[in-house]
C-alpha cells in the first residue's frame, strides 16, 4: 500500500516516519533532503504543504525572538 507523495511529506514534517523507498522518492523530487540521516523537508517541499518561507514553525528548541 503507498500513500501520496504530500501524505508522505506530511508525515515526515510532523516528524514520523515513512518508507526508506518513499524518502527517496521525495529527495530526487527536491522535496526532501537528508541530513545526518534525518530526513528533513526543503524549502520545495514547506511550499508544497502550504507553508509561507517567511513564517516557519521554528526548530525543536528555537528560540523565539
Amino acid at each position: 500500500m503507498t500513500i501520496s507523495l504530500d501524505a508522505a511529506l506530511a508525515a515526515i514534517a510532523r516528524g514520523n516516519r515513512i518508507r526508506p523507498q518513499q524518502v527517496a522518492l521525495l529527495c530526487k523530487r527536491g522535496l526532501l533532503a537528508v541530513r545526518r540521516s534525518r530526513p528533513i523537508v526543503t524549502e520545495a517541499g514547506l511550499d508544497r504543504l502550504g507553508f509561507r518561507s517567511d513564517r516557519r514553525r521554528p526548530a525543536k528548541g528555537g528560540r523565539h525572538v
